[in-house]
């Protein structure tokens, strides 16, 4: 028995990034199928959609327990990255701690990062210190070697962080920051010249960003709104 003109809403696969791997081509296989059956796929990754057919959903950020605070040079610059697992590329991170020894780290995640922990600047938080953690970090580093959509990149956003990502993925869609797929830099830089040769976000530019966002996603409800009605 096949069900007919279903709507999924789908947010991709944990190793998008591997190009070869069994669960994806069989992942592939089931949705292109669904496809041609005429089933309505909509994804909030942005570069599934375009591969395999359906259509993008823009994701919703989840702000609560978070809010906006202006950064400035009176004090020490902290710096956050989250996660673990190898789509999250923390290892890379090695070098930027040991070249700001200065510089505090805060690793928010389940658990430590085996990369990371022996480094004297590295301070791990548990995942359910998401707002501390925003609150206590300037910058948000995200080295990952996929990212469907990366909410945790709009969240720092929005609480007034620098982001500094690798631009792979849904990344290349988020552009704001420090898209370091653009540049010559490695993840070995200088945190004192970042914040020399960029700004923090101001708070007009984070409502912009933000309101373009939702007017997207309302387009997009509609269009399931209207489907679903006929």
């Amino acid at each position: 028995m096949r069900s007919e003109n279903i709507i999924f809403i789908n947010h991709g696969v944990v190793d998008f990034g591997h190009k070869k791997t069994f669960r994806r081509a069989f992942y592939e296989f089931a949705l292109k199928r669904s496809l041609k059956r005429g089933n309505k796929v909509f994804f909030v990754d942005k570069d599934f959609s375009d591969e395999i057919g359906g259509e993008y959903f823009q994701n919703k950020t989840d702000f609560s327990d978070l809010f906006y605070r202006l950064r400035k040079g009176d004090k020490q610059v902290s710096v956050g990255f989250v996660g673990h697992g190898y789509q999250k590329n923390l290892e890379v991170l090695n070098s930027t701690l040991k070249s700001n020894e200065d510089v505090l780290f805060y690793h928010l995640s389940k658990s430590k990062s085996k990369f990371l922990y022996k480094n004297k600047n590295y301070h791990h938080m548990n995942s359910d210190r998401r707002a501390d953690f925003f609150n206590e970090i300037d910058i948000l580093l995200v080295p990952s070697r996929y990212e469907s959509y990366c909410l945790v990149a709009r969240e720092a956003f929005y609480c007034g962080i620098l982001v500094i990502h690798s631009g792979s993925g849904g990344l290349k869609y988020f552009n704001k920051g420090v898209d370091l797929s653009m540049t010559d830099l490695s993840w070995s830089f200088n945190i004192s010249e970042i914040i020399n040769e960029n700004s923090y976000p101001a708070r007009y530019e984070i409502e912009e960003f933000f309101k373009e966002e939702a007017l997207m996603r309302d387009k997009t409800l509609n269009r399931i709104f209207k489907y679903v009605s006929c």
